[in-house]
């Protein structure tokens, strides 16, 4: 085997640095890391760092300056693929779909997908707890009250945002509040309008740069519904993202392209 030289080469490394709850499930945080890493490499450095009970949100997280990123993790429920057996054996029952581990005391649901019966933990501590043990504070890292977040005041533009799900979620913004804490938002998954807090707004695209297609915007027009009126701006929402789901997905294609994981 030839010999690798490793001078001057640093190990890879990932940590939290500085983090804001945004619910008991998700979090704000800034990221600081060395070395290359893929998207894929990179989440799952973070991922191993929660013990695998959080996870980032794919696709939330953008460049503050190199090796430093702010984006979203969220707590991941812990699942158990069992079967009827492997419940009488090592749990007691506590409720109609409420068991109790032999083991650790811990609590299960019992559930049923596509796949069979499945328990979900419950009462897992907050995703709080969870990133304060993993935080590693640098001098040399933004913390997050410095950080500026997205300008979405104006009405039109395109939003990405982490939901209170843990999922990232995309649409139109309709108005902010006066002090530029919340925003309105037409969401493309919903098709609700939904008030979001501005910590939750991953990145913000200007609406000169996201035109409506023309033959769209007037098939909506066509249907007696218009974007001016304010009664009716979630409904031609609506109907953009069900006219023209290939611009949409454009549109979502694009903001997912500046990610950074």
């Amino acid at each position: 085997m030839d010999n690798v030289n490793t001078k001057g080469l640093s190990a890879v490394t990932a940590s939290i640095t500085d983090y804001q709850l945004i619910t008991a499930k998700l979090a704000r945080v800034i990221v600081a890391f060395t070395g290359r890493q893929t998207r894929e490499e990179l989440s799952e450095t973070l991922a191993k760092q929660m013990s695998y009970m959080g996870t980032p949100v794919a696709n939330s997280f953008r460049m503050l300056k190199a090796g430093v990123a702010v984006g979203y993790v969220r707590a991941n429920q812990e699942l158990r693929s069992v079967e009827d057996k492997e419940i009488k054996a090592g749990y007691t029952v506590m409720a109609s779909n409420i068991l109790m581990s032999n083991d650790d005391s811990t609590l299960w649901e019992v559930k049923t997908g596509a796949s069979g019966t499945f328990l979900a933990r419950k009462g897992q501590e907050d995703l709080g707890d969870l990133v304060e043990a993993c935080v590693n504070r640098r001098a040399d890292v933004p913390r997050l009250n410095q950080v500026v977040s997205a300008n979405v005041a104006a009405p039109r533009e395109f939003v990405a945002y982490a939901a209170a799900s843990g999922d990232m979620d995309y649409g139109f913004a309709l108005k902010a509040s006066k002090d530029g804490t919340r925003l309105k938002v037409v969401s493309s998954t919903t098709g609700r309008a939904e008030v979001i807090e501005a910590t939750q707004v991953a990145s913000a695209i200007p609406r000169d740069a996201v035109a409506i297609p023309r033959a769209t915007h007037q098939r909506i027009l066509a249907s007696g519904i218009s974007r001016d009126d304010v009664n009716q701006q979630v409904e031609y929402y609506n109907r953009l993202y069900s006219y023209d789901p290939a611009y949409l997905s454009e549109v979502i294609r694009q903001v997912e392209d500046t990610a950074a994981l």
